[in-house]
């Protein structure tokens, strides 16, 4: 499910899910609101992703196969040139373990302007 779309004049976004509808529609809500978006379909890929192109900001599922959300946030955390990119983790869980503190967490469903104005909010300088 991996796909890179990029444009340079608009903030780039990593949307990390393995559920491929769940993609298809928060890729057209993040693009409609002016960001380019890359996917990735677990964990594993998106770190390959991020190594060729860091992305502005990372949106991640917790519960996916091969790498979890929370496993790639602790690799991220632990790496000196992403540790500080923005990362959203989303679930429908209702707690994350006690060390693991995202940039922000969203608990599945949410209004998609939640989303929306945090990307903003991390991408306006």
């Amino acid at each position: 499910m991996s796909n890179t779309y990029s444009d340079p004049s608009m903030p780039n976004v990593l949307l990390v899910d393995d559920d491929c509808s769940l993609v298809a529609a928060l890729r057209l809500i993040i693009q409609n609101a002016g960001f380019a978006v890359q996917t990735a379909g677990n964990g594993a890929d998106a770190l390959a992703t991020i190594h060729t192109a860091p992305p502005d900001v990372i949106v991640a599922d917790n519960m996916m196969p091969v790498m979890s959300g929370v496993e790639l946030w602790r690799c991220l955390t632990s790496h000196p040139d992403y540790s500080t990119i923005p990362f959203l983790l989303q679930s429908a869980v209702h707690a994350l373990p006690p060390d693991v503190r995202p940039t922000a967490f969203l608990r599945k469903p949410y209004p998609p302007t939640h989303l929306i104005n945090l990307l903003t909010q991390w991408t306006s300088h």
